[in-house]
């Protein structure tokens, strides 16, 4: 290692830095276009040169980073804030005949354990440990994802370790509480719709991975949908569905061929050739079939009707969905099983010119839905006789969750969220119009929080395109252009940044810091239209509208150049790349954490289906908008870059580190500025932290106070 000199906000300090590494440039030509990867040497993770240099940009930014005054006490004040609940709940299901399966964590656990209950104010009993599981192996497991029987006669867990989202399966008889002895691998039901349940508790229905090695070629290929009775050899399915048993279905290797059953009462289960897009083709299966083991699978929709995703709920002979044909703000459409015209059907609920509809659920009661506003005001209704009626709620909320047991029951459990309150969770009782609070865990109080206020604005972009923008801030700062703050978006996939309570997030605007949320275009907080404005050769919209958020924000006098902080993680990784790499006069600091950032490469990746969000290299025009949106690409010798801290997981199955590694090793060679530029690179973890709190704790106030740091406060320096 070198010993360099960095300059760090009016701070000269030795420091060992690690050694770059050598580029090795590849030239590759496109539809008469060459681009030159510098370091396409780093996608090689087994070459020991260059795990020696992420080994070394590890120690380097945990020195650095272990040296900023301010991260202790700031680490502390965040357990302080999280420990104030007796305990926390997570993962609630509430089956149709009142029990509950949940997962619970005590004050001052690092891990959930799963707990079962007969109903609301029934007994608790604990029904697992995750430290019990696999205990010769020494590996920190955690509970990722629960699924419990019909009846709740078994329950499902997966687990999983060091960030590793692939996970193994375990059954539970809730009755004599143990665990049957098979473990069934290969499965990643916390995503990918999870598992679903035989309508006679005797089997699951889950996606098997038949390559698990992020590194192979074949990982994330040619998936299968599958069936498992329980007591078998959990080597020893049913293949339901998959691109070799139904060549006839045309599925593709990146495809994911993913069969569920929502309720015991469907007459169908639904198969849906899943992507990352949010409309796809669609099959269909009766029931009984299962048990006759005859799998003729009829075509249900396609992904030109715009069903939403997996939206759909089958009710006396009718399918209820939420519908983006002809509507970008999406509507609830029915179709009659009878026939099934989603070319044509009935619109229930029509389209609104200012609200998104969000979420539905039908039961005895009728129907009930959400809708969001700019992605932060939600709204609640029930529609009846032909007639939507607007549900007064008992405060005001940025996101309106729903759940119910069923279209036999009149329950409807309503959350509330907002950026500075507690998620609230309510009974909703329709007869009597009465919301009944109904929470699983205590409320801890934040009187410290009451001081906070939060400005919902649109601001113009560049193009002259209004952009929600959310302010949150404390009413005893001064506008006066030195507050540090931290800018929080993501803008891709068509997924909202709704309204959430973070106590970890607010320690940024305890500090005197101003957190703000641009909802930019590519995400879904005004809809289809919305997302598709942030879209392969639209992409552009995304970093644009971050940059006139700060650009505003600047204007303004909340804040200066030289107080702001951008952060993201995945594939928020575009929107920060491209914005320090467009204007990198306007952010002080950029925090990117397991994010995209060499889209052109994105397809190099085994089993990535997220082509068809960014575009394909196989495409002319998509090509180009490939390049235009690649942060990496756009990195330029002698331009004075921001500070940065980039972070990966080395077990990240959904983006490789060397995506990360690439861009850190490039802007660490061209900036001419002394900015730090830092990579944290975590062998234990994957595309989200380890299991471990205090692990969450430590980087989040390593993440702020970075960000602080370079922001100018004077709480955070390094310590020499």
């Amino acid at each position: 290692m070198l010993f360099l000199t960095i300059a760090c906000v009016g701070q000269t300090l030795p420091q060992p830095k690690p050694l770059p590494i050598t580029p090795a440039p590849t030239a590759e030509t496109y539809y008469g276009k060459t681009v030159v990867d510098d370091y396409r040497n780093l996608e090689n993770m087994q070459d020991s040169l260059v795990q020696k240099w992420y080994h070394q940009q590890a120690v380097y930014a945990d020195a650095i980073l272990s040296s900023i005054s301010g991260t202790d006490s700031l680490m502390n004040r965040m357990k302080e804030l999280n420990n104030r609940q007796t305990y926390y709940v997570d993962k609630i299901n509430i089956l149709e005949n009142g029990n509950y399966f949940y997962l619970k964590k005590e004050k001052g656990e690092k891990k959930y354990k799963l707990f079962y209950r007969s109903s609301i104010n029934g007994k608790e009993i604990l029904l697992y440990d995750p430290d019990s599981f696999q205990i010769e192996n020494r590996n920190n497991y955690t509970i990722n994802y629960i699924k419990p029987s019909w009846e709740g006669e078994f329950v499902l867990i997966s687990l999983s370790h060091s960030g590793k989202e692939l996970s193994e399966m375990i059954v539970i008889d809730t009755a004599k509480r143990i665990v049957l002895p098979q473990i069934i691998s290969k499965a990643w039901p916390s995503s990918f719709l999870g598992v679903s349940w035989l309508p006679d508790s005797s089997g699951v229905i889950y996606l098997h991975f038949p390559v698990t090695d992020i590194e192979n070629a074949e990982f994330k290929r040619n998936t299968q949908s599958v069936l498992y009775k329980l007591g078998d050899d959990p080597n020893d399915f049913k293949v339901l569905l998959s691109s070799k048993s139904n060549p006839e279905l045309n599925i593709q290797p990146n495809d994911y061929p993913i069969v569920t059953i929502k309720s015991k009462h469907d007459p169908y289960a639904v198969a849906y050739i899943a992507s990352v897009n949010n409309y796809w083709d669609s099959y269909f299966l009766p029931i009984d079939d299962f048990y006759s083991h005859e799998f003729s699978w009829k075509s249900f929709f396609s992904k030109e009707d715009m069903v939403y995703t997996n939206t759909g709920i089958f009710n006396d002979g009718d399918y209820f969905y939420i519908s983006a044909l002809g509507a970008s703000n999406f509507n609830i459409s029915m179709v009659s099983l009878e026939n099934l015209s989603f070319k044509n059907p009935i619109i229930l609920i029509s389209e609104k010119h200012d609200e998104v509809i969000d979420d539905f659920i039908i039961n005895a009661e009728g129907l009930f839905y959400s809708t969001i506003t700019n992605g932060v005001e939600g709204k609640l209704y029930h529609f009846s006789e032909n007639v939507s009626h607007k549900i007064p709620l008992p405060k005001s909320s940025g996101k309106v969750s729903l759940s119910s047991l069923g279209e036999n029951s009149d329950a409807l459990w309503i959350t509330l969220s907002g950026w500075i309150s507690n998620d609230s969770r309510y009974l909703y009782l329709n007869k009597n119009k009465e919301f009944r609070s109904e929470e699983l865990a205590p409320i801890a109080a934040y009187p410290e929080f009451q001081k906070f206020l939060v400005k919902e604005i649109e601001i113009p972009s560049y193009d002259g395109v209004l952009v929600p923008l959310s302010i949150i801030y404390s009413s005893d700062i001064k506008m006066d252009g030195t507050n540090p703050t931290l800018f929080y978006g993501y803008g891709a996939y068509g997924e909202a940044i709704n309204p959430f309570f973070s106590p970890l997030f607010l320690t940024w605007v305890e500090n005197g810091g101003i957190l703000c949320v641009p909802h930019v275009r590519g995400g879904g907080e005004k809809g289809e239209a919305w997302h598709k404005a942030g879209y392969k050769s639209t992409k552009m919209n995304t970093w644009k509208d971050l940059i006139a958020a700060t650009e505003y924000m600047i204007d303004k006098e909340y804040t200066s150049k030289n107080n702001t902080v951008v952060y993201s993680n995945s594939a928020g990784g575009i929107m920060v790349g491209r914005a320090i790499t467009e204007k990198p006069e306007v952010f002080a600091a950029s925090i990117v954490d397991v994010g995209v950032l060499n889209p052109l490469r994105r397809e190099s990746f085994s089993g990535s289906s997220n082509y068809k969000e960014y575009g394909t290299i196989t495409d002319s025009t998509e090509f180009n908008g490939l390049l235009a949106m690649d942060p990496y690409m756009h990195l330029e010798k002698d331009v004075n870059y921001p500070a940065g801290l980039y972070i990966t997981g080395m077990n990240d199955p959904r983006i490789p580190p060397w995506m990360t590694g690439k861009f850190v090793a490039k802007i660490q060679a061209y900036t001419n500025s002394q900015n730090p530029i830092l990579y944290k690179v975590e062998d234990h973890a994957g595309h989200s932290t380890s299991a471990s709190s205090d692990d969450l704790y430590k980087k989040w106030a390593e993440m702020f106070a970075f960000g602080l740091w370079q922001a100018g406060h004077p709480d955070f320096k390094l310590k020499f």
